[in-house]
Order: C-alpha cells, then sequence, then structure tokens
C-alpha cells in the first residue's frame, strides 16, 4: 500500500489508499506484519530509534465466521505477537475506538507498552 516511509503526507496518502474490507479485524496478523515491515525498514530500537507500533481498532479481534480461530486465540496471539514485539524494544501504542464488541480494556492496556498509562487510550469514535 505504498511502502514505508519517514513522512507524514507519504503516511496519510498509504492510508487513505487502504481499501476497507469490514466485517471483522485481524489484529494479530496487523501487528506481526507492521513489526516485520518496520524491521525491513530498517529501523532498530537498540540503535536509539523509536520503532512503534500504532493500534487502532473499533472491535476484537476476529476474522469472522468462516475462521477455525476463536476470539481468545486471536487475542493471544495478538498479545503474543505484542510481546515479542516490546521483548525487541518496539513501542506499541493501542486505541480503541468507540465500544466495538468485546473489545476490552484489559486488551488494550496488555497490548500496549509500559507504562501501560501513556501507551493506550479509549476514544468515543474516530473524528
Amino acid at each position: 500500500y505504498g511502502g514505508l516511509q519517514f513522512a507524514p503526507g507519504s503516511l496519510l496518502s498509504c492510508v487513505a489508499g487502504m481499501p476497507f474490507t469490514g466485517g471483522w479485524t485481524n489484529t494479530p496478523e496487523a501487528i506481526r506484519e507492521a513489526g516485520a515491515e518496520l524491521t525491513r525498514a530498517g529501523c532498530d530500537p537498540t540503535a536509539n530509534r523509536f520503532c512503534v507500533v500504532e493500534v487502532v481498532t473499533d472491535g476484537e479481534p476476529n476474522l469472522g465466521t468462516s475462521s477455525a480461530l476463536s476470539k481468545a486465540d486471536l487475542e493471544a496471539r495478538s498479545l503474543q505477537y505484542g510481546a515479542e514485539l516490546k521483548a525487541k524494544k518496539f513501542i506499541i501504542n493501542s486505541v480503541g475506538v468507540g465500544g466495538g464488541t468485546g473489545l476490552t480494556d484489559y486488551f488494550l492496556g496488555t497490548l500496549a507498552s509500559e507504562p501501560t498509562d501513556s501507551h493506550w487510550a479509549r476514544l468515543d469514535d474516530f473524528s
């Protein structure tokens, strides 16, 4: 979707061009891919660089009714991938938007980097 670049305009253009498929939230894959993309781009938190993954979601991790993975499985994978990135000194900010079904403060806070008070939030809507 445009590749990772370190320019705000490029990032906004990339996000605006992403298709919205709707109906499900593949949070674990998004976290895994964000870490991989930052690594491919040369982001190295051990070299005094901030490598930040922003997780913004309006619902619980899910892959729709055809998936064999449960909400609990997907949440556990999300937290596992997040923990792996945090162990490498990546920063994870997690933001929950709205009152999405099953989206819990526990999940958002556990996914976020320490101190969690300054790395996660809930917003009423996207505006």
